[in-house]
């Protein structure tokens, strides 16, 4: 061990041979795990030599394995006070500061060490995660590639971090192609993980063919890994869908289901494709397609398919999606129906069938109820209703009836309700009382509590809020969160703290996904529905991320009672809502700081062609904004497949497929549409100048390719020139970032 030899510097004297062989002891009890025993003897002998230096460091490098890190500061500042220009002294307590997050001191302590050796490779590494965690990039580069020149000297787990924080460092630079470089060397050493590979990916961007496979192999590395989960459904949204139809992929999706902070629907296809695995391919297509009931029950006496309805994988996507197709919203229509009729017919049901039925429940609130239903199965349900609340207690033996009548109406509308809320019974029924009766009457508690702020006087604004408090859209059991590893390396100490209101916040979708992309903020959010205001804080507490945000219940126009003056503000689908669009856009505009920024979204014209259309039908026969006016009029569009001749018919867009997003898509109390070139002379009147359109990088190319010479991305009678050919391109809305002019 060496420890015999005499110390340089201040402190000469020898260690005794019985230290050092309670010492070595101590190594062997620490190397054998036994870490309490270790303990006791590192602790002996540091008293026995009388905190000599080298056994000081000795210990300290015990104590740092197992997080102990004040307690190395504490061992070490005793040794620097007599020898304070002790190398490893330096270094070790440099690593304990920079693991208690005491990055000045850390950079200080590493600093001293780098004089001492410049060439010492884990100590330029630590020295510029130093810099790199304070936010002082000019400093960090130098020092990683310096670090990088001596890589095998570092411990693998420190040679994987270095890979990690260069790619980080260089990503928010905005040179991905020199991150890429660095992630596959570190494949090529072997020293790549699921997080390497899912930086990868990343760095490659959507557009690249090999970025979904890095996704995936990251995914079959961990199928548990909750950033690339969220990464793989993020993907799928913009329309990066993995190809990979097997069992591996199968067991990814499942995995990823389990986990709330994903965003479930958008692994839809990928689901589906998966979903007849022991079958073929395509069997999804042919299962799907079920022309009327007798069809279906064809298709459950065919013990395979039989098999695969009863698997996990199937109940735990019905809980999750929605479905994507006609076909698939009838074949879950005539499930329902088949369970009711066997009911009705007192048939027993099979724990599968129970808890497939429950899926079903969850899958019918989600939709909040959207799927039309025939004379005979309303009789059923109201009679069923009358037998429910007829009772004065609830048992085990009603758990089949109330998983059905959870499948058509929600349990929140029995008037007994209250007596399921501490039934004992079996998951299943437990899981949808959770979802039907105990959240919703936990969102009445929270909305006692939100703050309103101001007075909602304009007559549009009332009519809209009511639509919303009946509504409160959209409704969601999950999001993907995940903050992109290049924003989350500086620590929250070193960051400056933005100010950001989120103006019609809804349900709180749109927060979740806007504290993904500010690095640190302090956030206060508005809404003109106390209900979508529950709904939000619901959420936000089963995230965690409550006190994150402030929420406020007032208008848009009255948004100065929120606080202010604000960085960057997000209004996303709120405006063109108002029935004054521009007083709202400029008293939004009034709250931005002198350089702050706002994001918008405003229907395009253009795009919402079928929705003119469809809403010109809806007048002519007469549907109502109701629950059953909703159905009936969506029964007729899909009986007559309205619009189909249009290049984005009606019935395939998402908000088709629940009934409040249907009720905000097709009966919305008030909506103004625009083109772009009205777009501009909105923001002239507000003051805000056009700064950046909000596209994919497949858009961005595209735009690029229509203006081969003089086209500006920054000029939006360029991006109207581009709308005019392409006139689906934004059916999600313009989405764009304006600036307040100077």
């Amino acid at each position: 061990m060496g420890l015999a030899k005499k110390v340089q510097g201040q402190e000469q004297q020898a260690i005794s041979p019985e230290v050092i062989q309670t010492l070595e002891a101590a190594l062997k009890c620490h190397q054998a795990d036994d870490l309490k025993q270790a303990e006791k003897l590192y602790k002996k002998a540091l008293a026995a030599s009388r905190q000599h230096s080298e056994v000081a460091i000795l210990c300290a490098v015990f104590y740092q394995q197992i997080g102990r890190h004040k307690y190395v500061i504490t061992l070490l500042k005793k040794v620097l006070l007599k020898d304070p220009l002790n190398f490893k002294a330096l270094h070790l307590i440099g690593k304990s500061y920079l693991n208690d997050r005491q990055f000045e001191q850390a950079l200080q302590a590493l600093h001293q060490a780098h004089t001492l050796d410049p060439n010492h490779a884990e100590v330029c590494f630590k020295k510029g995660l130093c810099h790199h965690k304070m936010g002082q990039f000019d400093f960090v580069l130098p020092l990683y590639e310096k670090a990088y020149s001596g890589i095998e000297g570092l411990a693998p787990g420190d040679q994987q971090a270095l890979y990690h924080s260069l790619a980080d460092y260089l990503m928010s630079k905005g040179r991905g192609s020199e991150a890429v470089s660095y992630l596959e060397d570190a494949i090529a050493r072997g020293l790549a993980n699921e997080q390497s590979l899912l930086r990868l990916s990343i760095a490659k961007g959507e557009g690249d063919a090999s970025s979904m496979r890095h996704i995936l192999d990251a995914l079959m590395l961990d199928k548990s890994y909750g950033d690339a989960q969220a990464v793989l459904a993020l993907a799928c949204e913009k329309g990066n869908i993995p190809s990979l139809v097997n069992s591996e992929m199968r067991d990814v999706i499942e995995a990823a289901f389990q986990n709330n902070q994903v965003n479930h629907q958008s692994l839809a296809l990928p689901w589906v494709r998966n979903l007849f695995l022991h079958l073929d391919e395509t069997s999804y297509e042919k299962v799907f397609n079920t022309p009327n009931y007798d069809a279906l029950v064809e298709q459950l006496n065919d013990e395979k398919i039989k098999a695969e309805l009863y698997s996990t994988y199937f109940a735990s996507g019905l809980k999750a999606i929605r479905p994507i197709s006609l076909d698939m919203e009838q074949f879950y229509r005539f499930l329902r129906m088949h369970y009711l009729l066997k009911i009705k017919d007192n048939k027993t049901l099979s724990d599968d069938d129970l808890t497939l039925l429950g899926a079903m429940a969850e899958q019918c609130y989600f939709n909040e109820y959207i799927f039309s239903v025939t004379e005979e199965e309303a009789e059923f349900i109201k009679a069923l209703k009358e037998r429910l609340e007829g009772l004065f207690s609830f048992d085990e033996r009603q758990t089949q009836e109330l998983l059905l009548f959870a499948s058509y109406e929600p349990l929140l509308s029995l008037g007994n309700h209250k007596l399921l809320k501490n039934l004992k019974t079996s998951h299943v029924l437990a899981d949808v009382i959770e979802l039907q009766v105990k959240e919703p009457l936990e969102e009445q508690r929270l909305a006692k509590k939100i703050k309103s702020i101001g007075s909602i006087e304009n007559e549009v604004s009332k009519s809209v809020r009511q639509q919303y408090e009946e509504n409160p859209y959209p409704r969601y059991h999950s999001e993907s969160m995940f903050k992109p590893f290049h924003t989350q390396v500086i620590d929250d100490a070193y960051r400056g703290k933005l100010d950001v209101l989120i103006a019609g916040c809804g349900t709180g979708k749109h927060l979740l996904s806007s504290y993904n992309f500010y690095g640190s903020a302090n956030f206060a959010a508005i809404d003109i529905s106390k209900a979508s205001l529950a709904y939000a804080k619901r959420k936000l507490i089963e995230f965690n991320l409550d006190d994150k945000f402030q929420l406020y219940h007032c208008d848009i126009l009255e948004a100065d009672k929120a606080g202010g003056p604000f960085d960057f503000i997000e209004c996303c689908g709120v405006l063109h809502h108002m029935e004054d669009p521009l007083a709202g856009l400029q008293s939004l505009s009034g709250l931005l700081k002198q350089d702050g920024s706002i994001k918008l979204a405003l229907y395009s014209r253009i795009a919402r062609q079928s929705v003119y259309d469809v809403r010109e039908f809806i007048q002519k026969e007469g549907f109502e904004p109701t629950a059953e006016g909703i159905r009936a009029c969506r029964e007729k569009i899909i009986e007559t497949r309205f619009s189909s001749e249009t290049p984005f018919p009606i019935y395939q867009w998402r908000d088709f497929k629940s009934l409040s997003e249907c009720r905000d898509l097709m009966f919305h109390e008030q909506e103004i549409c625009y083109d772009l070139n009205e777009v501009e002379a909105l923001l002239n009147a507000a003051g805000l100048q056009f700064e950046v359109m909000l596209v994919s990088p497949s858009v961005q190319d595209k735009f690029a390719e229509s203006f081969p010479i003089g086209g500006d991305a920054k000029d939006l009678k360029c991006w109207a020139n581009y709308e005019e050919a392409n006139p689906t391109a934004f059916s999600a809305m313009y989405q764009f970032r304006a600036r307040k002019k100077i």
